[in-house]
């Protein structure tokens, strides 16, 4: 079934982006209702991240939110449309929980910038940080913080705002590293973006 008109506008997505993501448009409807069954369960995993990373030091206020259901569904269209490398292809209402990273997103708000880097430490030690944390620098940010991004293992790249993303597991770790059930949430399900961001406007996201 090919994509409605209107749904290509309202997302901005051109024809030549729905060929190529070789989706049809019944399977991104079934994801979008199975995506609003499970509202429940997102909600209660992005209130659950949300509180865990409240209570760490630099924390100045935390939210969350749920991915909208169109917006799942003109990502997958987005991302399909740039090539099998990205990983969206072959995904339906079965398995797109475990594919995409950000059908919660959390962020955190710091006061100076130098808070996001204990805060990473803390997320690190006790969360499931799933591939490498970019840091969106601004132009004018000093090469010194670029460093101190490098060295913690942060890919640097310039971004007109500047921020840090990160996808972890909504469930913490143990002591040993092995992650605990407190949040009474499978791992496949568990996937949340957590964004850090200085109150000023430097952004910082860990994926």
């Amino acid at each position: 079934m090919d994509a409605p008109e209107a749904f290509l506008q309202q997302h901005v997505l051109t024809h030549d982006e729905w060929r190529k993501s070789g989706f049809d448009f019944s399977t991104l409807e079934a994801i979008a209702r199975d995506h609003v069954e499970h509202n429940n369960l997102l909600t209660y995993v992005g209130q659950s991240l949300a509180n865990h990373l409240q209570f760490f030091v630099g924390a100045h206020s935390v939210k969350f939110r749920i991915k909208d259901p169109d917006h799942v569904m003109a990502k997958l269209v987005r991302k399909a449309a740039d090539g099998p490398k990205g990983g969206y292809r072959g995904i339906d209402e079965t398995n797109y929980f475990t594919r995409m990273g950000d059908l919660v997103g959390v962020r955190v708000l710091h006061l100076s910038k130098d808070d996001c880097f204990a805060l990473d430490r803390a997320i690190r030690l006790t969360c499931r940080v799933e591939g490498t944390p970019t840091a969106w620098v601004r132009e004018g940010d000093d090469r010194e913080l670029r460093r101190r991004f490098e060295a913690q293992g942060f890919a640097v790249r310039d971004h007109k705002f500047g921020y840090v993303p990160c996808t972890t597991s909504s469930q913490p770790r143990s002591s040993s590293g092995s992650p605990r059930s407190s949040f009474r949430c499978e791992p496949s399900l568990s996937k949340a973006r957590v964004r850090l961001a200085t109150a000023s406007a430097t952004p910082l996201f860990h994926q």
